[in-house]
């Protein structure tokens, strides 16, 4: 009998030790079966024989290029942002709780298809094992990740961007994002190929860095693009057949439901009964210099959603569609092996994106643009715009709109599809449309703001168009708002009766306007001024416009300035501000716009797109007077399908977060002169522009045995 048992303990420790060791001896595999070859701007050009090694090298990539803002994104997709980094993410680890997203990740996993779960299984065992060997250089509060991890981050950044879609509702927690994107038809090219921009306009930092890599199958799959950074799918790119982009659209995935409360306000009344409220204490750790300290919050809970407010007698639930789910995740999958038209509509239907407008692009010259989301089926009769009764059931949503539901546009006889976050009724001049024939998918009737107008010109006034040309599009600085209203200004400002000191700054500032090329470019010295005033004047003044916005003049109004008086004292307030603040009304532009990326500082074009600027740049205001670029253009691609392909990327930061390396900010220089590289995507190319390569089981130490 002792003997019996014995033979059991050594069999049950034989068992333990396989068990323990199989997930060691897989990634060992895993890391045997995979060739990462970077090139001269420090790119991973990843090639495996199946899915699986391909993204177990993807998450060794990112590890090796970006581990402390990755490992930092999936913390705070945890919602342990205060706990590790301190109280400046106490709300969003607030927001995450209130809004369950790791419980929705959680659920979602659980029901992904085995071969998604696969990828992000493989990916987080690339990540781990790159955190594994590198131990004892790594900061202590990297931790392992599990797939639970990196499919919460997808989930968390996905919510992310709808929930800022939405915030004319509720309170914005975003920097601002936005994108261009252009499909141009072979009809409009000079040699007769199909041109493709994707241009994503977000903030350089945390989980809105882009992530750029080329991903190869042999004979199977040959993709390459960007993802941000902790995902494992391309979001944009191309392949040898065809081009997408996705930019943010502003679709209505959210309602606001009011409930009646019992007298403790404990319960809601719900089809003639009162239901419990769901309660939950959280608690939230947060850092500070003396140690660690608990924030305790009750949130409350109904069938429609968090509740947000309690005012009284009543609450205020949010209901949010598109979050997590795992089908429509998993079209990003799909898509980058998409070797047809037919075959990406396919992929649409089956799995329709939850959020983004979507462009595509191919060799055989197909364009097609999609405002797609997770759109509820709302019963007719209630009015979805306002608040919406949450006591019945009648309000509760149907099910969700399929993509035929949808706004799309394919193959226009302008031979052009664009969006730049705007209105998708004129995704093109030749087949606009009224949104409000969607009523079910958008909240507002929207006008096309400057950036639209001007991506609009630009298609409209190119007859043929050529790669050089794109280019030249892509990287030009004017700004729309400066054309259209500048001269007009000037003129009122010359006629106005202003005397004194008044006048002579006016005249001084009219000067440098009259001077001044209406863009934005480095060596301009009128902008800022023009800026100040069209801030002011745009944007704080009531009824600024003689004839506002109209579809009879989609890309030419509003137009005539309305209130000449406010318009020329807004000038003369810009122009002593200017005084004040730089002793002149006329600094160089790259004396006061910079972009830094470790300690290079560079001169930097660009403007929110709000001014009517293709060339997007966020700004934030320094001392003195100088600004700072913190996003905006932040990973542009430019595909043409010709023979063979030709492709350019650029990101103003560079492949790597480590200072000391070659590829820290080789592309800051680059994107600082409106340049782009090489994206080299045949295999005679990359090998021609090989920096090294390697396998990750080749390169790190091996596991020290226990």
């Amino acid at each position: 009998m002792r003997r019996a048992y014995k033979t059991i303990l050594v069999v049950l420790s034989i068992s333990l030790l396989l068990v323990s060791c199989a997930p060691r001896e897989k990634a060992e595999r895993l890391a045997r079966s995979v060739e990462i070859r970077r090139d001269t701007f420090g790119i991973p050009h990843i090639k495996a024989k199946d899915e699986e090694a391909l993204y177990f090298g993807m998450g060794f990539a990112q590890a090796e290029d970006k581990l402390e803002l990755l490992a930092k994104n999936y913390i705070l997709s945890q919602g342990r942002g205060a706990e590790v980094f301190g109280k400046d993410y106490l709300q969003s680890d607030m927001l995450i709780a209130r809004f369950r997203i790791s419980e929705i990740a959680e659920r979602e996993f659980d029901q992904a298809s085995s071969q998604m779960k696969q990828t992000y299984e493989a990916f987080t065992q690339g990540l781990n094992y790159y955190i594994d060997s590198h131990r004892d250089s790594l900061p202590e509060w990297i931790p392992h990740f599990s797939p639970i991890d990196s499919f919460r981050n997808t989930v968390f950044g996905i919510f992310y961007f709808i929930y800022f879609s939405q915030s004319y509702e509720i309170e914005r927690y975003l920097a601002p994002s936005g994108s261009n994107m252009w499909a141009i038809a072979p009809q409009r090219t000079a040699n007769g190929h199909t041109l493709f921009l994707a241009n994503p306009h977000l903030s350089w930092v945390n989980g809105f860095v882009w992530y750029e890599a080329h991903l190869t199958i042999p004979g199977k799959l040959n993709v390459s693009g960007a993802t941000l950074i902790g995902m494992p799918a391309l979001s944009v790119g191309h392949n040898e057949f065809m081009a997408w982009s996705p930019t943010v659209n502003y679709p209505d995935l959210l309602d606001i439901y009011e409930l009646k409360l019992n007298e403790d306000k404990s319960s809601y009344y719900y089809d003639g009964t009162w239901v419990p409220l769901e309660k939950r204490e959280v608690v939230i750790k947060v850092k500070e210099e003396t140690g660690v300290r608990e924030v305790k919050r009750e949130l409350f809970f109904s069938q429609h959603g968090p509740i947000m407010k309690i005012d009284g007698d009543k609450a205020y639930a949010v209901k949010l569609a598109g979050i997590g789910e795992a089908n429509r995740l998993e079209g990003w999958f799909h898509i980058p092996k998409v070797r047809s038209f037919p075959e990406f509509k396919k992929v649409l239907e089956e799995h329709t994106l939850p959020f983004f407008n979507i462009a595509y692009g191919d060799r055989d010259g197909n364009i097609y643009y999609a405002s797609l989301a997770t759109i509820p089926v709302r019963t007719k009769g209630y009015d979805w715009k306002g608040i919406v009764d949450g006591s019945t059931s009648e309000t509760q949503w149907l099910g969700f709109h399929s993509l035929k539901d949808m706004a799309q546009v394919s193959n226009p006889s302008s031979g052009y599809v664009q969006s730049c976050n705007g209105n998708p009724g004129y995704t093109t001049l030749s087949e606009t449309f009224n949104i409000e024939s969607f009523p079910f998918m958008y909240r507002d009737s929207q006008s096309i703001d400057l950036r639209t107008q001007l991506s609009l010109i630009m298609l409209e006034d190119e007859e043929k168009f050529t790669l050089e040309k794109l280019l030249d599009c892509k990287w030009n600085t004017r700004l729309l708002s400066a054309e259209r209203y500048k001269d007009e200004l000037l003129q009122i400002c010359r006629q106005h009766p202003v005397t004194g000191e008044d006048r002579k700054i006016l005249d001084e500032a009219i000067k440098v306007l009259e001077e001044w090329d209406n863009t934005t470019s480095v060596d301009n010295r009128g902008a800022q001024l023009f800026l100040l005033w069209a801030l002011d004047y745009m944007y704080r003044t009531e009824n600024p416009w003689i004839e506002p916005w109209n579809a009879d003049h989609p890309i030419s109004t509003p137009r005539g300035i309305a209130n000449k008086k406010a318009a020329v004292e807004l000038l003369i307030k810009a122009a002593k501000k200017m005084q004040e603040q730089y002793g002149t009304l006329a600094p160089l532009w790259s004396d006061i716009r910079y972009i830094q990326r470790g300690d290079k500082t560079l001169p930097l074009a660009g403007e929110g797109g709000h001014f009517g600027s293709f060339r997007v740049t966020f700004w934030t205001p320094l001392e003195q007077g100088k600004y700072r670029a913190v996003g905006g253009d932040s990973f542009v691609m430019v595909v043409e399908f010709s023979d063979p392909l030709k492709a350019f990327t650029i990101t103003p930061y560079g492949a790597s977060d480590d200072p000391s390396s070659s590829h820290f900010s080789d592309q800051t220089e680059l994107f600082a002169k409106s340049q782009m590289k090489p994206a080299w995507f045949s295999e005679k190319e990359v090998k021609a522009n090989l920096e090294k390569k390697y396998k990750p089981s080749e390169v790190i130490p091996r596991r020290k045995t226990e």
